[in-house]
């Protein structure tokens, strides 16, 4: 007696999202094709990555979308043959916020049932490749999977604890169920990082209104589930809870968030991106994702002095004070522990110092006479004062009610939760030769070459791995010191634990690559949070099966 086989053919989606079913005409066999029928109920599921994730584009015409990528991110090594030649001045004509914006051109990841002009019109294009090609697909493919709903990754959730919880509810059948009832297609929102949060945080509202205007057409949808990885929770949080779009969206899953700021942000401006993997086997690519960032004072300051997205990760209020602290080779000198009170005037607006965030000097390379130098220093502290602190006093405290999170606190993966200025003695300076008044020394600028000279030569100060000179005093910066993810200091990350319904602390999960199949643990508390939030659409009206 023959034996049937069942064939199940996966359904595809045209640009309007309906579905249908290719198959081919084969030679006749015992064979049954298996169409399973997909929900009408749409949820999609929006991705928004973090800082420097997104492709962006020279814009020109302020009108039109960039055609011209000029920072893309489809490959590693791209990256280093477009970036690691480019010094302060090349850096600083490129990547500004008045002359950038987003570039959808980026490569399409492959791997899921559809098709390529379908998944650029999610904004798939938008966001890199490098980083995020994995979890798109693998979220796509998680949440879709019609064809096999017995066997799964979000079945393998039942009656779990999931590894790293703080809090959790267990997932139950009934609750997995349920998304079966429903289509999650999977979207990615990028925005401009170099400019102000609150601006992409526009974006993110114009793209959710888009989408959901675009299921109605066809289907019912009413809410959408962001998913966000870095910098790109305070976009979804500042879009949420301060642009009035708590209501479209049914909840938040945020992945190695720095809910409160992170230290490394004043490291860099001090001393270029670090190399996390210095030491280890790793280091030659790690060396080489700094040089690509940049990886010195000049580099980072060109770009980041009027980059209100990056420096909005600073650490603000709710990191608490004296993080930035000053030791003499033998003893912390607790007395001169920075902020005390107020990290924006304090720290971020100090001008002159060797220790000040920025260095004025630094932040317009191609002006080499210095002309624009004051105005330089104007527009930087403006972007300190009416960008940086009102976003964090604006957002202090504000989470969507239905928040799920995961974070990375792992010692083998220190991240700055403080910074310390360490003094090292020399042949011409040693303990006793250290001045009293250490935080006041002044300096004469210098060629921009990422050091300064000081008024007096008896006490001149440098910053490790720069120039090295006769007469001057090294001041070195210390390595990361706290468990996090190499990025976020375990400190900050915490901020989003008292406001999340559900919430993971997760060892090796580094950064950048926090989403990538390497760290299944993180995906799965990303799935996760997004199948508890997908319980509460059985109170949203047009939504619900009765």
């Amino acid at each position: 007696m023959a034996t049937t086989i069942d064939r199940v053919i996966a359904p595809r989606f045209d640009k309007h999202g309906v579905a249908s079913y290719p198959s081919v005409t084969s030679p006749p066999s015992e064979s049954f094709a298996i169409c399973y029928m997909v929900p009408d109920r749409i949820i999609p599921v929006i991705f928004v990555p973090g800082v420097m994730g997104t492709n962006l584009g020279e814009n020109i015409d302020k009108k039109k979308p960039p055609i011209a990528p000029v920072w893309l991110l489809n490959s590693g090594m791209g990256m280093a043959k477009d970036w690691i030649t480019k010094n302060a001045k090349s850096r600083k004509k490129l990547l500004r916020p008045d002359n950038t914006d987003v570039f959808r051109g980026g490569d399409i990841p492959q791997g899921s049932i559809q098709t390529d002009t379908e998944l650029r019109r999610r904004g798939w294009g938008e966001v890199g490749f490098s980083s995020y090609a994995e979890i798109l697909v693998w979220l796509e493919k998680t949440l879709n999977d019609f064809n096999d709903p017995h066997n799964g990754p979000r079945v393998g959730l039942i009656e779990q604890v999931l590894e790293g919880a703080v809090k959790m509810d267990k997932v139950v059948r009934d609750e997995i169920a349920l998304t079966y009832k429903y289509r999650f297609p999977v979207h990615a929102v990028g925005y401009n990082w170099l400019d102000s949060n609150a601006k992409s945080a526009e974006r993110l509202q114009l793209k959710i209104n888009e989408f959901i205007a675009f299921y109605q057409k066809n289907f019912k949808c009413e809410q959408v589930i962001v998913v966000t990885h870095s910098m790109g929770g305070l976009v979804a949080r500042y879009c949420s809870e301060n642009l009035g779009m708590q209501s479209k969206i049914l909840g938040i899953v945020h992945g190695v968030m720095p809910a409160i700021g992170a230290a490394a942000v004043y490291r860099r401006m001090k001393a270029g991106t670090e190399n996390p993997d210095k030491g280890t086997w790793k280091s030659a690519a790690g060396g080489l994702a700094s040089e690509v960032l940049g990886g010195n004072a000049a580099e980072m300051t060109a770009v980041l002095s009027s980059a209100p997205g990056p420096l909005q990760m600073l650490p603000g209020m709710e990191y608490g004070m004296r993080w930035l602290k000053f030791h003499d080779g033998k003893n912390e000198l607790a007395q001169m522990s920075l902020p005390k009170a107020d990290p924006y005037s304090e720290i971020y607006t100090v001008r002159g110092k060797w220790w000040s965030l920025c260095d004025d000097f630094l932040i317009d390379p191609r002006d080499e006479k210095k002309e624009r130098i004051e105005t330089d220093w104007i527009n930087f502290t403006n972007v300190i004062r009416l960008h940086v602190k009102k976003f964090h006093e604006k957002l202090q405290g504000k989470y969507h009610p239905h928040t799920y999170a995961f974070i990375g606190v792992d010692q083998t993966k220190a991240a700055y939760g403080q910074v310390q200025w360490t003094f090292q003695p020399s042949s011409n300076y040693s303990h006793e030769t250290l001045p009293n008044d250490l935080l006041d020394v002044s300096f004469q600028r210098g060629k921009g070459e990422g050091y300064e000279q000081p008024i007096e030569p008896r006490r001149p100060t440098r910053f490790v791995g720069q120039p090295a000179h006769p007469s001057l005093m090294p001041m070195r910066i210390s390595t990361p010191e706290e468990a996090g993810d190499g990025t976020v200091p375990q400190r900050s990350g915490r901020g989003v634990k008292d406001h999340a319904k559900a919430y993971f602390e997760l060892q090796r999960v580094e950064h950048e690559p926090a989403y990538k199949n390497e760290n299944a643990h993180a995906q799965r508390a990303a799935l996760y949070g997004i199948v508890k939030i997908a319980q509460r659409i059985k109170d949203v009206a047009g939504m619900a099966y009765k």
